[in-house]
């Protein structure tokens, strides 16, 4: 049975939705940073105003006997403050907790953002106040998908990019599976291009490795030779730690191996 191409699908938001939803990398969204920092503050000033409302409570009460235990305490007040401080206090902390959930996601790729981009221009058939998330500056724009180490991710990109070229000199009159406007959008295929990415980068990165070895062979002084193999040991690891998104124990255990 064949899937249907997003132009069977009715103008507007179904055709729209099924755009997004035939590649992950798609599934682009605003991370609404101003508002999340207004609320952010609105949240932790009212956890401060029933904080000092407390302290004055606490600095007021006539009976010191409450203040020494919360079983004997009979202010009201005081468990109404402390009551609504609980309540703010969770809202906060979900807040807090939603928010680092939400700085965590990708970034949006930005070949995404510019297929969504020519498709809604190229079609016209969504409100343009309803597609103008896609015109925020990439910093303000997320992905939900997860995206693999920047090296391969640049080096599928320009793979992709070549593939591309040669299936439009070769086979002119193609359209994708999804879709048959190929002159607005590029549904990605990522397999063809990680497979030969990584057959790609399987050379570089023997190659990186027996070098130092290779280079020892031909040198007969010590001193040399370690110079030899600390150098591309730091060489190995700049490269891992520019081209990829590694941590720091991730790359002490790199180099040490």
């Amino acid at each position: 049975m064949q899937l249907p191409q997003i132009e069977d699908y009715p103008k507007g938001y179904p055709q729209f939705s099924s755009l997004i939803s035939s590649h992950e990398s798609f599934f682009v969204a605003r991370r609404f940073l101003n508002v999340r920092a207004r609320l952010l503050l609105l949240k932790q000033n009212r956890v401060v105003a029933l904080e000092s409302k407390l302290h004055k409570i606490d600095r007021d009460e006539e009976r010191p006997l409450f203040l020494g235990s919360s079983q004997r305490d009979q202010n009201q007040d005081r468990a109404q403050v402390v009551a609504e401080l609980d309540k703010a206090l969770e809202d906060l902390d979900k807040f807090l907790l939603r928010s680092r959930q939400i700085s965590e996601l990708e970034q949006a790729d930005p070949r995404a953002v510019t297929n969504l981009q020519n498709w809604v221009n190229g079609t016209g058939s969504i409100a343009r106040a309803e597609s103008r998330f896609l015109n925020y500056p990439p910093e303000e724009l997320l992905s939900t998908s997860p995206r693999d180490e920047s090296a391969m991710i640049g080096l599928e990109n320009n793979v992709a990019e070549n593939l591309l070229r040669v299936r439009d000199y070769f086979f002119p009159s193609y359209s994708p599976k999804v879709s048959r406007d190929s002159a607005h959008i590029y549904i990605p295929t990522r397999s063809s291009a990680a497979f030969i990415s990584r057959a790609l980068m399987t050379p570089i990165i023997v190659v990186m490795l027996l070098a130092p070895v290779i280079l020892c062979s031909y040198l007969n002084n010590t001193s040399s030779r370690l110079f030899a193999v600390g150098g591309a040991t730091v060489f190995f690891v700049a490269m891992i730690s520019g081209g990829t998104r590694m941590k720091s124990q991730e790359l002490i255990i790199a180099g040490a191996t």
